[in-house]
């Protein structure tokens, strides 16, 4: 007889039928022998790359993120793009028709506006595209299992991928079943295929035997079993049931709790910012027909300019970058924690360790050191051990890790049946007591989760055996042990440990609580920009009859506090290593009362700032401004009138800029932090930006060419292409700039943020963190 095909095998195993087995090979043995392998020796070496050959590896297929050109093409699809670009058009259109401009160069405005529309979008699309694949690459990670495999003779270990069609597997109690396969041993076993139902505390499970239901399928478990079981690959890879759910399903990009409401908070700002670009574009079409504006074919480009102006204003205000903020903070987390051992299967329990209240540890998992238990409980998290071994021995064990000491109450350790057969209100009370919990069973230690699970509490479980899989399900975060612990224990787990210390769990909190603060951080420095620039346009236009900023420097602080600024913030490490940090109620707001302070404050600063060279007395001591530019003639006293404004507006942007730059740092803390460069060394990303910014922006101010197209006063040589918002008029000038004192007094105020802002701060504010004890914190410790 021939050797079986896939498809033969397949639909064996779609039958189920173990009676069509025997007519067709006699026994499973029979089957095993025509795969060429043997119950007791497996198959052979080149036996196995034969079958990899012809039936394929075991490598689970798991449909891949979408690419580059997939997110850009999404970026497109936003209404504000398309119709901004529309307005790009429609300004080049009429920038290069003469009878509907005054402005012989007012095309170039249409381009760059595309130009840096198109860089912003490409930006955008990468971090999103990196983001996808970092989580793709987690989720491919997660799926992949060591499984002992029996070849020539000899157990050994192997990765579940490299299983090939008559494979002998080495099954036990709480293993992974990593391909469909039939049972060669005579034994009776529980499975466990959905790790998501818990029924009176345990997983449900199904009978499975040799002689009644001899089949398993990739993806289930061993729940219980006496001994251990082997098992005959016959389908692998794409033609397992779990092969193809994985294919349809793709990776797993659910939305975390810290996206919801990031999402409603981007709808709130996004109305915002709407009704505050609508009222600039009102103020300037006000003053464009009631100012006294000659009404011709030639007023066309400058109503389009506006409109223009007023859509880039919305681009900038609202907050499109807080999901690339959390995302990019998400993936870069997630990386530095695989680092330290830290796995993470479910992205929401990363968020829920950063409101931790309850440890629930396990026997394996109890601190190594009394200074690692008054870290956590100093934080506010309630620890309470629960163990199956007798009353005695677990208070010993406690004793000796500090959970309990010669002073602690006889109720601070119980036997779990004496603690669960009080009413339900008993227990809870009790708990808020008890530290030891001995002789528990999986039963009772499910509804010990149950209990201490509340709307304001975030219960974490340690558990390292298969009992404890029903409690890591239950648990808002399930912590299981790579070294010691079971595939149905680490499967059913949010967060896997490398080694299981008391330290890698403080360390996980580092980083949960790293990625609330981050995207706080970038939430605070995005808002105060978005204010000023809304406050800044909006003032300039009313009582200055000016557009501040031209619509390439609208873009490019776009860049800067979107894109670039998510970079910074989400990548920047937790501030306190072998620490816990301040942790936050469950029930925290994204915006803290500290931060509401901070933003209204530093916009409040810099917009004074900024206003100061629009004043003309204010302007000509402060920046220097020429007294005259130009010559006697009326023609060239309003060319020097406009290169005068021109000069104003150029100091503006640059106040704006420099002050963002310093604004940076103040934004790296959210509460009463007095030190802003705390763990500044290990920020790389920040200095990376801040690096960009200060390059990027020295080119825009002085190089020529890029200060044309940016609008900038820069005049050299015997010409001068006057920019500027309002128009470039060509003029004979000789060579005149924003000048030394115009950048040292922008500097000086840039550097005025920091003490102006810090003073403020101590200013007192209610109290966000849930543990009393935390309201005086330093800065050193968050």
């Amino acid at each position: 007889m021939s050797a079986p095909t896939a498809a033969d095998l397949l639909a064996l195993l779609t039958s189920r039928d173990f009676g069509s087995l025997k007519d067709k090979y006699g026994s499973i043995e029979g089957l095993a022998k025509e795969l060429g392998s043997d119950p007791a020796t497996g198959l052979l070496g080149p036996t196995v790359l034969l079958h990899r050959k012809t039936y394929g590896s075991n490598a689970m297929p798991l449909r891949r993120p979408k690419g580059y050109g997939w997110a850009l093409l999404e970026g497109l699809k936003d209404p504000v793009v398309i119709v901004l670009t529309v307005i790009s058009i429609l300004l080049i259109t009429f920038g290069l028709l003469p009878d509907y401009t005054y402005d012989v160069y007012a095309w170039i405005d249409g381009v760059i506006t595309l130009v840096m529309l198109l860089l912003l979008l490409s930006i955008n699309a990468a971090i999103v595209y990196h983001k996808d694949r970092v989580l793709w690459q987690a989720n491919v990670n997660a799926n992949k299992h060591t499984v002992i495999v029996v070849r020539d003779g000899k157990p050994q270990a192997e990765s579940s991928d490299s299983l090939v069609v008559g494979d002998v597997v080495c099954l036990t109690a709480g293993s992974f079943i990593p391909a469909d396969g039939i049972l060669l041993t005579n034994t009776n076993v529980k499975i466990v295929t959905d790790l998501s139902t818990v029924l009176n505390g345990s997983l449900t499970s199904t009978s499975a035997s040799q002689t009644t239901d001899p089949f398993l399928s990739a993806g289930a478990y061993i729940s219980d079993t006496t001994e251990e079981v082997r098992m005959l690959v016959l389908v692998v890879g794409e033609g397992t049931i779990l092969g193809k759910t994985h294919l349809s399903k793709g990776y797993q990009n659910v939305a975390t709790d810290l996206q919801k409401r990031l999402e409603k908070l981007y709808r709130w700002t996004t109305i915002g910012s709407l009704i505050g670009s609508l009222i600039i574009f009102l103020v300037m079409a006000v003053r464009f027909f009631v100012g006294g504006t000659t009404h011709d074919n030639r007023q066309v480009t400058t109503v389009v300019r506006q409109i223009s102006i007023a859509l880039i204003v919305f681009i900038v205000t609202a907050p499109e970058a807080l999901q690339m903020a959390l995302s990019l903070s998400l993936s870069y987390s997630m990386k530095a924690m695989c680092k330290d051992g830290i796995h993470i299967k479910n992205y929401d329990s990363i968020e829920n360790l950063a409101c931790c209240t309850h440890l629930v540890l396990s026997t394996n998992t109890l601190p190594s050191t009394q200074d690692e238990l008054l870290q956590a409980s100093g934080a506010g998290i309630k620890i309470c051990y629960a163990s199956s071994d007798p009353h005695d021995i677990a208070v010993n064990k406690a004793k000796v890790a500090g959970l309990l000491d010669q002073n602690s109450s006889s109720a601070a350790s119980v036997r779990a049946s004496e603690l669960f057969s009080y009413p339900q209100e008993t227990i809870n009370m009790k708990l808020k007591q008890t530290s030891v919990i001995s002789e528990i069973t999986s039963q009772d230690l499910h509804r010990l989760i149950c209990s201490l699970r509340s709307p304001e509490n975030v219960v974490v479980y340690t558990g390292t055996d298969s009992l404890h899989a029903a409690a890591l399900r239950t648990a808002d975060v399930g912590l299981s042990i790579k070294l010691n612990g079971t595939d149905l224990c680490k499967d059913s787990s949010d967060i896997v440990l490398e080694q299981g210390s008391f330290s890698d769990f403080v360390e996980a909190i580092n980083w949960g609580s790293s990625i609330v603060h981050n995207v706080r951080k970038f939430i605070q420095f995005q808002y105060t920009a978005g204010i000023l620039v809304i406050l800044l346009i909006l003032l300039s236009s009313a009582i200055f009859n000016i557009i501040l900023f031209s619509a390439a420097q609208l873009l490019y602080i776009n860049l800067v506090i979107d894109a670039l600024a998510a970079f910074a913030f989400g990548g920047e490490p937790p501030r306190r290593k072998g620490g816990v940090p301040p942790l936050l109620r469950k029930t925290y707001k994204i915006f803290s009362p500290s931060m509401t302070r901070n933003i209204y404050i530093s916009a409040l600063f810099i917009l004074v700032f900024c206003v100061l060279p629009l004043i003309p007395e204010v302007a000509d001591k402060l920046f220097g401004i020429p007294s005259r530019l130009g010559g006697p003639s009326a023609t060239e006293d309003e060319f020097a009138l406009a290169l005068a404004t021109n000069f104003k507006q150029t100091c503006a942007y640059n106040i704006l800029v420099i002050s963002l730059l310093f604004n940076m740092f103040w934004a790296r803390t959210t509460y009463r932090e007095m030190n802003v460069f705390v763990y500044i060394k290990k920020s790389i990303n920040m200095w990376i930006v801040i690096a960009v910014i200060a390059c990027t922006h020295v080119i825009v101010m002085i190089v020529p060419g890029v200060t044309f197209i940016f609008k900038t006063f820069n005049c050299l040589g015997d010409s001068c292409l006057l920019g500027g918002a309002n128009g470039v008029v060509p003029h004979p000038l000789k060579c005149f700039s924003i000048g030394w004192q115009g950048w040292i007094v922008t500097l000086v105020l840039g550097v005025l943020v920091l003490p102006c802002n810090l003073l403020f701060r101590l200013l007192p504010i209610a109290r966000e963190y849930k543990y009393k004890g935390t309201e005086d914190i330093s800065a050193f410790k968050l």
